[in-house]
């Protein structure tokens, strides 16, 4: 079973370490470039299974977002993370899904050549519901304040 499923850019060489086929200088539980808002991949980069490269492209995307959005997408994918941190099986699931979706992004901020068209769906889909979750949870605890 392959780790990764992103391809290095063609004028770009990607050094792994022997054991894992992890990034070189990949250090667990740290060295990322960014991992607040980068829940899932990040996890996946924290285990090694992203590439650097890919992983900062990705969290570029993601200071392009709407907070609201992001509140909503950290309301399921910081437990989802979580567990994935546990679960090796959980993890390769999820995986083509998380790295279909940040080739997207790369792409969108002019890393990638290509798009992806699963990442495209996710993002058609997902960033709406994140979006809904996001403002309902900051609906839901503004009404709650005021009844206080």
């Amino acid at each position: 079973m392959a780790a990764w499923t992103a391809q290095p850019p063609q004028n770009q060489t990607i050094t792994t370490n022997v054991i894992g086929n992890q990034p070189a200088g990949y250090q667990p539980g740290g060295g990322a470039p960014s991992l607040g808002d980068k829940v899932l991949c990040g996890e996946l980069y924290r285990q090694g299974r992203m590439f650097h490269y890919l992983y900062e492209a990705d969290c570029r995307y993601a200071e392009t977002m709407d907070r609201e959005v992001i509140a909503g997408y950290h309301s399921w994918a910081i437990p989802l993370a979580k567990a994935m941190h546990k679960s090796y099986l959980l993890t390769s699931i999820l995986n083509p899904f998380i790295h279909a979706w940040a080739e997207e992004m790369a792409y969108r901020v002019g890393a990638y050549k290509k798009g992806n068209k699963l990442g495209r769906l996710l993002s058609f889909i997902g960033e709406p519901i994140c979006g809904f979750i996001g403002r309902s949870l900051k609906w839901h605890s503004t009404r709650h304040l005021q009844t206080l």
